[in-house]
């Protein structure tokens, strides 16, 4: 099965998410820049409930968009997809907090960053 968005460039995907309505993605690896990115463009973010986004804290969106990947889910992956495009307008705000999450998500960095390293040198100069 060939894959159509393999070859795009990052500023194809960056327009293509930024037209789309619906980011979907299977994969076990959902902390990823794309779910992200997708969600601050504006997408309603479906992932897997697998690997890190079964963790609220690393995919914080509600339950109702995470996804098992298997066969027999693809008429409830039918339905709830024609749902978010028939209620874009109503459910982009259950992605609020998802998306304030991303933003704050650099000055946290920072943040952490200087904390270990505070602890680190706390317990190497004991």
């Amino acid at each position: 099965m060939s894959n159509p968005g393999k070859n795009l460039t990052v500023e194809s995907v960056y327009k293509l998410m930024r037209e789309s309505l619906i980011y979907f993605d299977l994969s076990v690896s959902n902390r990823d820049r794309a779910p992200r990115e997708a969600s601050i463009l504006g997408c309603i973010v479906f992932t897997s409930n697998k690997g890190s986004a079964r963790f609220e804290e690393d995919v914080p969106i509600p339950a109702y968009y995470k996804i098992g990947n298997r066969l027999y889910n693809l008429p409830m992956i039918r339905n709830r997809i024609n749902y978010a495009l028939k209620n874009y307008d109503s459910i982009l705000a259950d992605f609020n907090h998802f998306r304030e999450k991303i933003v704050k998500e650099k000055e946290q960095f920072n943040q952490t960053v200087k904390h270990v390293f505070m602890l680190i040198f706390k317990n190497h100069y004991q």
